[in-house]
């Protein structure tokens, strides 16, 4: 998942005059939820697709946003259970809103925290998996290169996000809005020809 501080690094403008009264409105906005913009370590949210495509192709060499295919695939990390690590969360696994936990097998689950907020990136309490990729499940929504259903569809989201119940951060799980859209639990992580 990119980080507010590397995204500060492609568009250091953001914070600057020219989009100073737009930087100023999410800020008022996201302190309301407990957002710190600043915070170098939490991922960057608010981008739009298109944002996080030019962040991509501003890295150069190959990278991209990836697909919904390779974000699942990256998201499984060989295994065939609903989240890499099993069939349950209640957001002691991932950071999701663990007032709705979520069991792919039936069983009973009991409900686990709801921090109200994104967290730092890679935060070591929750697991990453095999392949070393940490927040595939939670924390926020990833874009990815697709559109849902074609053209006008929204593009995908993958990972759902901490704001969403633990049955929305499954590996296949999918969500699409508007590639103008910005929201306080949409950011972005690449992938590299």
């Amino acid at each position: 998942t990119v980080t507010r501080g590397l995204y500060r690094v492609f568009d250091p403008r953001f914070e600057a005059s020219e989009f100073a009264s737009i930087a100023d409105l999410i800020q008022d906005f996201a302190s309301a939820f407990g957002e710190h913009r600043d915070d170098d370590e939490f991922p960057i949210i608010y981008v739009s697709w298109h944002d996080a495509w030019v962040f991509a192709k501003w890295l150069g060499s190959g990278f991209r946003l990836p697909t919904e295919f390779e974000w699942e695939h990256a998201c499984r990390a060989g295994t065939s259970t609903y989240y890499h690590f099993g069939n349950q969360l209640n957001g002691t696994q991932a950071h999701c809103n663990g007032n709705y936990p979520y069991s792919a097998d039936g069983t009973e689950v009991d409900k686990g925290p709801n921090r109200k907020r994104t967290i730092p990136v890679g935060w070591r309490e929750f697991p990453c998996n095999a392949y070393g990729l940490f927040d595939v499940h939670g924390n926020v929504w990833e874009w990815c290169s697709d559109w849902y259903d074609g053209p006008g569809s929204g593009r995908v989201l993958g990972g759902g996000s901490w704001d969403f119940n633990a049955g929305s951060c499954g590996c296949s799980c999918r969500g699409n809005v508007d590639p103008v859209y910005r929201g306080r639990d949409i950011g972005f992580r690449v992938c590299r020809d």
